[in-house]
């Protein structure tokens, strides 16, 4: 299953060919362009709060068309 083709271009966490020294110097390019904002989220306590069974029925019905 590849979901990747989901991911927002914008998207640098665990992605292929994609690093946070990367992640990093795209933030300053925006900052550069007079941007007021850059956002970092981390996602770690979502998968603490989410039940494996919402996940995969939305992970599932979102990749459908994929398979």
């Amino acid at each position: 299953m590849n979901v990747d083709k989901t991911f927002s271009e914008y998207s640098y966490g665990f992605r292929k060919g994609r690093s946070a020294h990367e992640a990093i110097e795209q933030a300053l390019k925006y900052l550069n362009e007079g941007r007021h904002y850059v956002v970092e989220i981390d996602l770690e306590k979502f998968f603490d709060r989410v039940t494996d069974k919402l996940m995969f029925g939305r992970l599932e019905s979102g990749t459908s068309a994929l398979n």
